[in-house]
């Protein structure tokens, strides 16, 4: 329930949970030398969490965003600073923001955008579930975009309605993810495999949505 996220040469390792114990610790693999670290972090971390997203941002940031723990899914969002190894917690505008969720996916496009100067880091986060729910487990087909210039959460939505019975529409968890970018912005979104609420664990079910945010 761990992620490794490539900053330059080093992979960077958060989270994930052995014999039940949730963590929150950060780990770097150098690739030029290969050795390991544990370096000193500063600032507020993250709660202990497992199953998060971690995006890799240009400036050699990593994005968290989501997970779970013992008792709770998440919906927060933290950026790891590499280079000063310092966590911040940036402020969040608007009130949209995505349920709280674990087992997400989330993938990075670079866009540029009206009010930018340049490419700006769009966080794409698609589906995942919350077993913790007090009511009922709930499965995610939503898709979200983090616009991480002004910090603020759009909702998304299908530029075409998947075809009836497609298992993609009930949500999943657990899947891969990758997405294309377009000359007006995110492009296509291709699924691979997961947990789907409608048929149980798929390894071999790719959904592919056009998408616009």
């Amino acid at each position: 329930g761990h992620t490794a996220t490539l900053c330059g040469d080093t992979v960077i390792f958060f989270g994930g949970l052995h014999t039940r114990h949730w963590t929150n610790s950060v780990h770097a693999l150098d690739l030029n030398t290969w050795r390991w670290s544990s370096p000193t972090v500063r600032g507020t971390p993250p709660p202990p969490r497992s199953y998060h997203s971690a995006s890799a941002l240009s400036n050699d940031r990593v994005l968290i965003f989501g997970g779970n723990d013992d008792s709770a899914a998440f919906q927060d969002v933290y950026v790891l600073d590499v280079p000063t190894y310092t966590w911040v917690k940036p402020r969040m505008k608007g009130n949209k923001v995505p349920a709280k969720r674990t087992g997400h996916v989330a993938s990075v496009c670079s866009l540029t955008t009206d009010t930018s100067s340049g490419p700006v880091d769009m966080v794409l986060v698609y589906g995942g579930w919350d077993y913790q729910n007090a009511n009922k487990t709930v499965y995610y087909s939503d898709m979200w975009l983090l616009d991480t210039s002004s910090w603020q959460w759009h909702r998304c939505g299908l530029k075409n309605t998947l075809p009836a019975g497609d298992p993609s529409a009930t949500g999943r968890a657990g899947s891969s993810v990758a997405v294309t970018a377009s000359d007006t912005g995110v492009g296509k979104l291709y699924i691979f495999g997961g947990d789907l609420q409608a048929t149980g664990t798929v390894s071999d079910h790719m959904g592919i949505m056009e998408i616009c945010c």
